[in-house]
């Protein structure tokens, strides 16, 4: 997250917490602020400590300069992340103050209560990508092809979704006019902030579809660099780029340079075991421009396999180098692992992908939870029913009844899943073509299941058989 965007909201936590250094060395707070602020605009990407602010690096008087310089370097850790870091005792920089306050005669405890303040101000921003606000810890719906259509997102996003993407879309076919790319450009105002996410092996054809894509206003361009399906991969589209940063990382720069809206990038940690090389990779894409990185937590060779790994995740997070917010995704499928998720990486944002098929609530069970530590009860069978409908409804709105009917079978099936007997009854909901025959099936469920407990039935997340 961009220090800079901190300054303007938490003035009054800073000018509380300089307080000392304002009287012992006769500095204005807004002297401080603005120096500060004009320092770390020049060097908040090196993630050195010893950060000037210019306007006093010519000033004869040394101990007011050396405090200036302190107070940068104190705000620039905690306002580019060190802040949580001091809270959960991850490394020791309330003993590098300490250090400083001997060397100048302050009293330590004094400004060790007053930091608090400095402290909570930072944790309470929200995640922003460019001037996107996405408020405190937000939850996103990861593009999905196939799945991700208007319907589900409008499902998800009223259940709480922060930032929700179109299914994947192939540069080729977008710039080629086919009907079925051209069709997932359509968003809608009710979903933002949405974005539009773009995969393709060509430099060329990719800029193209940038161009196209902004065109159809979406609040940000996504790049898809993590697709392991391998009529994908095996072209060099998806996680294939992983296995040529440098054209990966030009794709990426002329993408940014082309657009004027921000440009995200989602990917892996590399392309096999021996190739984890992400946390390279993300520094490199963040200096080509793009405005934040989700980071998908397996390679591609694993696929979908075995657990996804987040220390590497979180590495890239504590990288002082990096700036940029970065999003966590993979094997996400419960509010506690979530809430474990932003707490050990120290991540900006979580993307959930498969856990959201036929639990579109989970991004309600996760706020939920992170507000109040309490788990949420899994939908009656008859919230069920209604969630049904209402996906129904919007799918029929959005495709026409005979693509409605069609796209909506798959959900059909797994938002029920867990009830005895309901083979013969998911058998009809999977094979009637008249809408109004489906709804009466819909009620016929609630009548028959109503009464049945599902507060502990939690549908499975999506498998991936690729």
């Amino acid at each position: 997250m961009s220090v800079l965007l901190f300054f303007d909201r938490i003035a009054v936590g800073i000018e509380y917490s300089i307080a000392p250094l304002v009287e012992r060395f006769g500095i204005s707070a807004g002297e401080c602020l603005a120096g500060c602020k004009a320092g770390l605009h020049d060097n908040f990407r090196c993630g050195d400590f010893r950060i000037f602010a210019a306007e006093f690096q010519q000033r004869e008087d040394h101990q007011r300069h050396i405090a200036v310089e302190f107070l940068a370097g104190f705000l620039y850790l905690y306002l580019s992340g060190g802040g949580f870091a001091v809270q959960r005792g991850h490394c020791g920089p309330h003993f590098i103050l300490q250090k400083l306050f001997d060397i100048h005669d302050l009293r330590f405890r004094d400004f060790k209560i007053s930091t608090k303040i400095a402290i909570f101000a930072v944790k309470i921003q929200p995640m922003r990508i460019a001037d996107i606000d996405l408020g405190d810890k937000p939850l996103f719906l990861a593009p999905m092809e196939d799945v991700t259509d208007p319907s589900f997102r409008y499902v998800c996003k009223r259940f709480g979704a922060d930032m929700v993407y179109t299914e994947f879309i192939s540069s080729d076919g977008l710039i080629r006019d086919a009907a079925k790319s051209v069709a997932k450009l359509r968003t809608y105002d009710y979903e933002r902030p949405v974005g539009i996410q773009l995969y393709g092996n060509e430099i060329e054809p990719m800029v193209e579809a940038a161009r196209v894509a902004e065109a159809a206003r979406p609040d940000l361009i996504d790049i898809n660099f993590g697709c392991p399906v391998r009529k994908i991969a095996a072209r060099g589209a998806g996680s294939g780029m992983m296995r040529d940063v440098p054209k990966m990382v030009e794709m990426t720069r002329r993408i940014v340079d082309a657009v004027r809206l921000p440009v995200t990038v989602k990917t892996r940690l590399g392309w096999d075991e021996d190739s984890k090389n992400i946390v390279e990779i993300a520094e490199r894409l963040q200096d080509a421009g793009i405005a934040a990185l989700t980071i998908h937590g397996r390679t591609r060779a694993q696929l979908y396999r075995g657990e996804a790994d987040w220390t590497l995740i979180g590495e890239v997070k504590r990288n002082p180098r990096m700036h940029i917010p970065i999003i966590g995704n993979g094997d996400i499928d419960s509010a506690e692992k979530a809430a474990a998720a932003f707490e050990r990486y120290d991540i900006d944002g979580i993307m959930i992908g498969r856990a959201t098929y036929g639990r579109p609530w989970i991004f309600k069970e996760i706020r939920h939870f992170l507000k109040t530590g309490e788990q949420l009860k899994q939908p009656s069978v008859h919230e069920r029913v209604e969630l049904a409908k209402l996906h129904f409804a919007k799918s029929l709105e959005f495709k026409g009844d005979k693509v409605g009917v069609l796209e909506m079978r798959r959900h059909f099936s797994c938002y029920f899943k867990g009830l005895p007997d309901f083979k013969p009854t998911r058998l009809k909901l999977v094979t009637l073509n008249d809408p109004a025959e489906i709804v009466a099936t819909l009620d016929y469920v609630a009548e028959r299941w109503g009464d049945f407990d599902t507060s502990e039935i939690v549908p499975q997340p999506l498998s991936h058989d690729v």
